[in-house]
């Protein structure tokens, strides 16, 4: 475990997304972003209950893949 400065402030955690702040995000209708996951070919969305939430560190990190592909 990383032991912190004395008087070091960590950064709460950033808030989970909704699946319509990432369609937002990469300029998407919600039914694309709701079948690249069907498909396996979008960011990793996590399901709690009936919500699909997002970690922005994942979609950043799909979207950073995807310009790595292009030719």
């Amino acid at each position: 475990m990383a032991s912190k400065r004395p008087g070091a402030r960590s950064e709460p955690p950033r808030a989970k997304a909704t699946a319509e702040e990432v369609a937002a995000y990469l300029r998407v209708n919600v039914e694309t972003l709701y079948k690249w996951r069907y498909a396996k070919t979008g960011p990793q969305g996590v399901r709690t209950g009936k919500y699909l939430r997002y970690d922005w560190e994942d979609v950043e990190a799909w979207w950073a893949e995807q310009k790595r592909q292009v030719p």
